[in-house]
């Protein structure tokens, strides 16, 4: 930016209604005069010095407040430093959004305010990360092109030390916390799994197709309006903290209703989260509404742990294996049995040495783009 040209004194003698003096000069009055003029000349360079400087002072060099000054990026919360040549690298979500600079005081300071991010062109657009990219765990290194396993642990929170134990397996897993969990530790349960390069996701109660079936509180039901699934979920969600999204917990009613299932995934779009239908029906309708939505979804191939024997569960996860190797990626939902917990164990460690990528559910999410991941802080 051009710097503004300082304003100067005009001379004083060419001020308008200035008089010449027609009196007689006294003798010796020449060179008091000499003396009068150098001494008004030396106060006019002293006068314009403090002028330009004044003038500085007064109206500071626009380049300056603009490498000062913050917008606010909104990204469902999220705000950016903005540096001269675009925003920082380094994202600050925060729960309620925030301002980052205020228009008023860059117009008295002689900049005119940035247009807001949503009146500029596509081109200029930074892509937004949803909440689910901010929280995503990170991708081995050396995934690559390798076969894809995502394995997810439910039921985390109900017990702590099962939970724990669940925590220290080998990264990264995902665990899904039941939404109604009762410890006082569900926070600091999620943080230690998010620290251990685990992902976290909400295990949401709805409601089964048996009614004898108690699927827990605050479960979604068919019965439900759009409002009441809102609050509901909302309920669940505010006691977790670091999800991705959420899988159902039970539900084999509440995802086999189209109409059920738009409503939520409505409200997942809102909040920027995917969604993981843990297929207990072959009726349901949660990807297919998922996909109307544009919610990031996927769904769970192998249950694990039904039959609780050691030989049973490495007999699913060679199934797994053989799905991921066909089709690129595949899905496992189990549970944090003691006997779940010792086979995956020895078979994780395993299945790295066998080729396979082990990842987090992001990794194999579809109908979204997972490249804001890598950009994001941890």
């Amino acid at each position: 930016m051009a710097q503004r040209k300082s304003r100067t004194n005009r001379s004083r003698a060419n001020r308008p209604g200035r008089r010449s003096s027609t009196k007689t000069r006294r003798p010796g009055g020449a060179q008091r005069t000499g003396r009068l003029m150098a001494l008004g000349a030396s106060l006019f360079v002293a006068g314009a010095a403090v002028g330009t400087v004044g003038g500085f002072a007064l109206h500071p060099d626009p380049a300056e407040v603009t490498r000062t000054a913050q917008r606010s990026t909104p990204d469902g919360g999220g705000s950016y430093s903005q540096a001269p040549n675009g925003p920082d690298k380094e994202a600050s979500p925060s729960v309620d959004g925030g301002v980052g600079s205020d228009d008023r005081e860059r117009r008295t300071a002689g900049v005119k305010p940035e247009r807001a991010p949503d009146e500029k062109s596509a081109e200029a657009r930074e892509p937004e990360a949803e909440r689910w990219q901010h929280n995503a765990a990170a991708m081995p290194a050396d995934a690559g092109d390798k076969p894809r396993i995502a394995i997810v642990l439910d039921d985390m929170g109900l017990e702590v030390d099962a939970t724990r134990d669940a925590i220290d397996l080998p990264s990264p897993i995902t665990l899904s916390f039941l939404t109604y969990a009762e410890t006082d530790d569900l926070h600091a349960l999620t943080a230690s799994a998010r620290r251990a390069g685990h992902e976290v996701m909400a295990h949401v109660p709805m409601q089964p197709s048996s009614a004898s079936v108690d699927p827990g509180p605050h479960a979604l039901t068919r019965a439900m309006s759009g409002d009441a699934i809102r609050a509901n979920l909302a309920w669940g969600l505010d006691r977790l903290s670091g999800y991705v999204g959420i899988n159902n917990h039970m539900g084999s009613a509440a995802t086999a209703d189209g109409r059920t299932m738009r409503r939520l995934m409505a409200e997942l779009d809102d909040r920027g989260l995917l969604f993981l239908d843990s297929r207990t029906t072959a009726e349901t309708k949660a990807i297919e509404a998922a996909k109307g939505a544009s919610v990031p979804h996927t769904e769970r191939d192998v249950f694990l742990d039904n039959v609780k024997d050691p030989g049973a569960i490495r007999e699913q996860l060679r199934e797994l294996e053989a799905l991921a190797r066909r089709d690129g990626s595949a899905v496992a939902i189990g549970h944090p049995y003691d006997v779940t917990i010792s086979v995956l164990a020895d078979w994780l460690p395993e299945a790295r040495e066998r080729g396979v990528a082990l990842v987090p559910i992001s990794a194999v999410v579809q109908g979204a783009d997972r490249r804001n991941v890598a950009a994001l802080p941890e």
